[in-house]
């Protein structure tokens, strides 16, 4: 049983300093950062299945972007129906572009 704000993030990495952080988006195209609690966060994708989570894993490490799935909620249901209405979208080709416009969608927020 899912929660309806039950989602799955490719956390990419955990920084203490903000400059160390930055220096680490270089390498990247699509993210979301986040901080909390003095501690930043680089999210490369953000999904309500975790299939669709370990797929774009899997297509990112081939790239030698490694990342790891980690549980989370998001309490806005408008956020999570956005995110389940683009993710009905998905196959296997075009994953990273709906990815893309979830984490559009999770900066705004």
């Amino acid at each position: 049983m899912t929660m309806d704000g039950n989602v799955y993030l490719l956390q990419y990495g955990s920084y203490i300093n903000k400059d160390v952080m930055n220096d680490n988006l270089d390498k990247l195209n699509d993210y979301v950062t986040y901080e909390l609690d003095n501690k930043y966060y680089i999210f490369l994708g953000c999904f309500t299945n975790l299939i669709n989570a370990s797929n774009l894993k899997k297509i990112l490490e081939e790239e030698n972007i490694y990342t790891y799935i980690k549980n989370d909620y998001i309490g806005d249901s408008n956020v999570i129906n956005k995110i389940k209405e683009y993710e009905d979208d998905i196959n296997d080709n075009n994953i990273k572009d709906i990815n893309k416009k979830i984490l559009e969608l999770l900066k705004k927020m």
